[in-house]
């Protein structure tokens, strides 16, 4: 069998996963959408806008998600002039959403890793001579430092600017959706980031998955959420080989054919 007629829970937001529930409803599938992350902003943006007031002095930015990207690159065009400043600047995205959403505001990348982590990008970067450089790193509250982390080690200032905060769905919208999990009509259950996964081990913890009678298949976007997911006991059955919605029908399309 191929995806159609099954039921895929997809636990992002609309707006961040619009093209995958329409490649998921043009083969058929039946798509249920329960958002695990909520994006606000931070408590303040003074860190930020100072960041942004002194774009011109950093060697180059790196983003780790397209929550930061939006959320950073909406606040930069509050600023007059800082938007040209920002489209001269060096810079590096993990994942191809994550430089697609850089170039759709017309910004170039001048790097993506092959393997689709923060881990690789730091690596990548640290091939170059780093000593003395300074990077501006905008991030959500829960970011994992990865990349960061490797830069700092081959030498390079990271700043840190919280431009984003996660924060749990309300628990009483969760009823409903466990229920149709518990009842089996649940065929496959998309995460696409270490955030819903945590959410949800939280609302439904390994050991009471473990007792399903029919579970879920699980499939992540990539290495970070795969990892996340195995540190949790929530079994993967698959992760994309490219982080995108594309990547993901495919790896669906795999586990669910039998």
């Amino acid at each position: 069998m191929s995806i159609k007629g099954r039921t895929i829970l997809v636990t992002r937001r609309r707006e961040q996963s619009g093209e995958l529930i329409q490649g998921l409803e043009r083969r058929g599938a039946r798509v249920l959408l329960f958002p695990l992350i909520a994006i606000t902003a931070p408590s303040s943006w003074e860190q930020c806008d100072t960041a942004i007031a002194r774009l011109g002095d950093y060697s180059g930015l790196f983003f780790t998600s397209t929550n930061a990207v939006e959320m950073f690159v909406t606040r930069v065009q509050l600023t007059p002039d800082a938007f040209s400043l920002l489209s001269e600047a060096a810079l590096y995205a993990v994942g191809a959403r994550t430089r697609d959403a850089l170039v759709r505001y017309g910004l170039p990348v001048l790097s993506v890793p092959a393997s689709f982590s923060g881990s690789e990008l730091g690596k990548e970067m640290a091939r170059m001579d780093l000593r003395g450089k300074v990077f501006l790193h905008p991030r959500g509250n829960l970011g994992r430092g990865d990349t960061a982390l490797a830069l700092r080690q081959a030498g390079a200032v990271v700043e840190e600017v919280e431009v984003y905060r996660t924060t749990e769905p309300d628990p009483a919208g969760w009823t409903g959706v466990r229920r149709v999990i518990e009842s089996g009509e649940i065929d496959a259950i998309v995460f696409a980031s270490p955030s819903a996964v945590e959410s949800y081990v939280r609302l439904f913890p390994p050991a009471e998955f473990s007792l399903l009678r029919r579970k879920p298949r699980i499939a992540v976007i990539g290495p970070t959420t795969a990892e996340a997911a195995a540190n949790r006991s929530l079994p993967v059955d698959a992760v994309a080989g490219e982080s995108s919605s594309q990547g993901l029908i495919r790896v669906l399309e795999e586990i669910l054919r039998t």
